[in-house]
This record gives C-alpha cells, structure tokens and sequence, in this order.
C-alpha cells in the first residue's frame, strides 16, 4: 500500500480539517495536506510574570546574573575566562584559609562537588 492509499484512507477519520489535493514540484503526483492555522500562537515576545519562589526547588534569579546569561558565552581557553579563574581561586584560598597554590574549583554538579571533596579528605581505608 503506497503513502497516498494510507492518506486517503485516513482522511475520512480526520473531520474538522481542511485538505488540499495541490501539487507541489518537490514529488510529482503526492497529496499533500494543508497546514492549518487555526491554533497558531501570535509571533512575539513572551511575556512572563515576575514571580517570587520560596520554596526549596527553582530559585529567582537577580537581574544582574540574568543580564550575564545573556551574554556569548566565552571558551574555557579565552583570556578573560582565565581572569575569571583566578579570582574564583583566590575567593576560594579566602574561604578555605589557605595558601596552597593547589586550589582547584570543580566544574561539575554538586555530587561532584561533594565527591571531590571526600576524596581528598578521606585517606584509603578511612570510613
């Protein structure tokens, strides 16, 4: 059974629809079914309700770090990133009160967060 056998078969059982038997260059002889634009959402912008959350889950977000996302995104290798390296690192030599050179963030989720951190404060065999 070819593709327009099925279409004509089906189309009996597709009522509340226009249809179209035109013709287009791209397949010579195939029924094509017309695309309706009964349910079709005006083009724009969405408008979404500013909303405060204030439970555990999705959190809002500042306008500064929504205004960040904004912008192109910058490689793992671009100068201005490495700055932004070397400030996490300092802000975390900060929080740890350490001078170890060593100081590493892990880009990661937080289970990787926390399994980076067990690691290196469990010695083999501690429990």
């Amino acid at each position: 059974m070819t593709s327009r056998q099925i279409a004509a078969r089906l189309l009996p059982f597709l009522s509340g629809r226009s249809y179209s038997t035109a013709r287009f260059a791209a397949r010579a002889g195939e029924e094509v079914i017309a695309i309706s634009n009964a349910h079709k959402a005006p083009v724009g912008v969405m408008e979404v309700p500013q909303r405060l959350l204030m439970g555990p889950g999705p959190a809002n977000a500042h306008p500064r770090i929504l205004a960040a996302q904004s912008l192109p995104l910058l490689g793992h290798m671009h100068p201005p990133f490495f700055k932004i390296m070397d400030e996490i690192q300092e802000g975390l030599r900060y929080t740890f009160q350490t001078d170890s050179k060593y100081t590493l963030m892990v880009s990661g989720t937080g289970h990787a967060g926390m399994e980076a951190a067990i690691a290196n404060l469990l010695e083999p065999g501690e429990r």
